[in-house]
Parts: C-alpha cells; sequence; structure tokens
C-alpha cells in the first residue's frame, strides 16, 4: 500500500522487502582497504539537529573526502574498474592491484564515463593509478571549475550540447567506437549494460560496511540517501534491508529532476524532463534499469526538495556544526528538516529515533538560489 502528499510518497509495504542478491561485502571492502589512502570516513553526531527535530541521535556519514576525492564515487567506480578489468585479462578477483597495473602495461585500454561531476573524476582518478587514458563526457552547463578538476586527473573532457542522460550515449557511442580498447564504466544500467552499474553499486557498499562498524552494529530507525539515478540508493537499501528489516529508507531527489519520485507515483520508470539545480550531482531523468527493481520495493518513503531547502540545510551544516559539504551532500538534512510528524509516524519513527544522513559530497562552487 502507498500513499503520497505533494512532496512525499509512502510506500508500507517496503517494510517487508528483502533483496534477492546480496552482493560479497566484505571481499569489496577488503579490496578498498587495500588501496593506498584508505581511511573510513567519519561519523559525526549532529545533536543540535537532533534536539531541534525531537530525534534521539542524528548522525552524519561524511563523504567529503574519500581517497583525497570530494565524495563517495571512487568506491563504485574503483571496483567496478578493477572487476572489468581482471575479467578482460583473465585474472582473479583477489589478484593485487599492481599485478593488474602490470598486466595492463601492454594493453591499449581507455575508460570512458558521462558525469556531473564526481563519477567522472572518480573514474578519471582510478585509470590515473592503472596507467590508463580516460575520456569523460559532461554535459552542457557544467561548470568550468567542475571541467578543469576532472581534466587535473588526466583525462580528455568533452562538453555535450545535451543534458547528463545525452551525454552517457555520447559517452556510450566514443567508447563503442574503439571495440575492445573502450571500456564504459557507468553507473547508469540501460539495455543490456547491466553488470558493470551493479559493480558500482556493489562497491558502494563499502562506506556502509564502515557505518554499520562505527555504530557498533546498531541498526538506525531510518536512513535519508540522495538520488540521482538511483544506483547508491540501490546500495543503501540492499544493504540495510538485509541487515535490519526495521531501518526505513527515505530518498531525496531535487524538485526539478524527481525521476525516481515520479517513477515510484507512477508505479513504472518514467523519464523526467529536468532543469537546473544546485544538486547538480542528483540532475538526472532516468532511473538506473538494475536499481529499480531495489527501489521500487524497498524505499519506504521519496521526497523531493527545493533549491532554497538544500542551501539553507549546507548554511546549517557549516554554521552550527562546522561542516563543509556541497548541496547533494547537505540534501538529506535538508529532507529530514521537512519531515511532517505525521510522516514519521507512518514510518515508525518515534521521539528516541536514531536518523543515519548520508552526505555524498565536499563543497563546491554553485549559485545561490534567490529567495
Amino acid at each position: 500500500m502507498s500513499s503520497s502528499t505533494h512532496s512525499l510518497f509512502l510506500n508500507q509495504s517496503a517494510q517487508s522487502y528483502r533483496p534477492a542478491r546480496y552482493p560479497r561485502v566484505e571481499t569489496i571492502a577488503a579490496f578498498h582497504r587495500a588501496l593506498h589512502g584508505y581511511e573510513p570516513t567519519p561519523v559525526h553526531h549532529l545533536d543540535a539537529v537532533a534536539r531541534e527535530l525531537g530525534f534521539g541521535q542524528v548522525l552524519l556519514k561524511d563523504e567529503s573526502n574519500r581517497f583525497g576525492l570530494p565524495s563517495f564515487k571512487f568506491l563504485g567506480a574503483s571496483w567496478a574498474t578493477y572487476r572489468e578489468l581482471t575479467k578482460r585479462l583473465g585474472l582473479a578477483v583477489d589478484t593485487p592491484l599492481e599485478k593488474l597495473r602490470q598486466g595492463l602495461a601492454s594493453r591499449d585500454f581507455t575508460l570512458f564515463a558521462a558525469t556531473d561531476g564526481n563519477h567522472g573524476r572518480a573514474v578519471a582518478h582510478m585509470a590515473a593509478i592503472l596507467g590508463l587514458a580516460a575520456q569523460i563526457h559532461v554535459p552542457a552547463g557544467l561548470s568550468d571549475s567542475t571541467i578543469a578538476l576532472i581534466r587535473g586527473e588526466g583525462a580528455v573532457v568533452l562538453q555535450s550540447l545535451a543534458n547528463y542522460d545525452g551525454a552517457i550515449f555520447e559517452a556510450q557511442a566514443a567508447a563503442d567506437q574503439m571495440e575492445e580498447a573502450g571500456i564504459l564504466i557507468q553507473d547508469f544500467a540501460f539495455g543490456d549494460y547491466q553488470e558493470i552499474p551493479q559493480w558500482i553499486v556493489d562497491g558502494y557498499s563499502t562506506m556502509l560496511v564502515e557505518t554499520r562498524e562505527q555504530l557498533h552494529g546498531v541498526a538506525p530507525d531510518l536512513v535519508v540517501v540522495p538520488v540521482g539515478v538511483g544506483s547508491f540508493a540501490q546500495a543503501v537499501v540492499t544493504y540495510f534491508k538485509h541487515h535490519a528489516s526495521s531501518t526505513a529508507i527515505l530518498t531525496v531527489e531535487p524538485e526539478t529532476a524527481a525521476c525516481l519520485h515520479e517513477s515510484l507515483r507512477a508505479g513504472s520508470t518514467v523519464t523526467k524532463t529536468t532543469s537546473a539545480t544546485i544538486m547538480t550531482g542528483l540532475e538526472c531523468g532516468n532511473v538506473s534499469d538494475t536499481a529499480w527493481p531495489a527501489l521500487r520495493d524497498g524505499v519506504d518513503a521519496s521526497m523531493v526538495i527545493s533549491d532554497r531547502s538544500a542551501h539553507e540545510a549546507l548554511r546549517k551544516l557549516d554554521g552550527e556544526q562546522g561542516l563543509k559539504v556541497g548541496p547533494c551532500g547537505a540534501a538529506t538534512l535538508a529532507a529530514l528538516r521537512q519531515l511532517a510528524f505525521d510522516d514519521r509516524a507512518s514510518l515508525g519513527l518515534g521521539h528516541g529515533a536514531t536518523v543515519l544522513l548520508l552526505c555524498t559530497e565536499g563543497p563546491r562552487e554553485y549559485d545561490a538560489p534567490v529567495a
């Protein structure tokens, strides 16, 4: 059974959802822990927010610095790239990275991706680690500063005249032109392009393994997760619904790019015509094919927010907590502040509830919305 208000969609049947597929999360975490520069990202206690909103605890998993990059995206990009390349070279899944790099020395692969910023930079970073070329396609309107950061990883950057969804298919076409030498590393599944996006989703699980350890195995009552194409949310639903049936999942999207929210309302995937948002990494018009079944059945609630709400949440995190994050990262706090008391009850959240906010990006430049 489901219900909705103007900005919130509730799916009460999600309480009974259990994932049919669960990745080998400890193997994936071991891969990331072996990489140079690995450190668990912190969990912050937002005590002032908890008091203000009437929760027992509000915690924030801070992905503003992961392997020196300003988001969690490297977790998925690195694991998927590793899996695809070991597969192509006929190497075992536990092959050390240095041995893989040696095997690639005589091969001429190029990694391709489309991005609003963080995913493409992560793919380019992994390419540099492995000594490979990278070509990253970006949508029209992406800031010069973001493009410069991707180029700073050694990638060739091509700017599309289309939006993010169009840039994906341009990246795919460019990879296809190189035949076996071109490898698309994309977190959006479509058609028969399914395996690599699923590996990206699996790679994100390391963040959740860390979080469970940092919470000493205690399951949060609510997890709030931002949504672009839905791959990260798929990882969150899969992990928490596997470990804790009582944990509710709330997704959040910009009101100008709410492809999951509109799909949940419709009961099937729909294409959303997007428009500009300060939550650039969430400006996506289609839900990933591999993500949709888990999100359709496992998301307890879906919310849309305005740019103003995200901006105010960002300023609150900075002013009250001293946390420097980006608009996508602040979106989860914005959603929590917008959650009505009646909707809390529908999600089983009492006064002593523990809420986990997943903050997915560090600070970046953007134009503040006009009131």
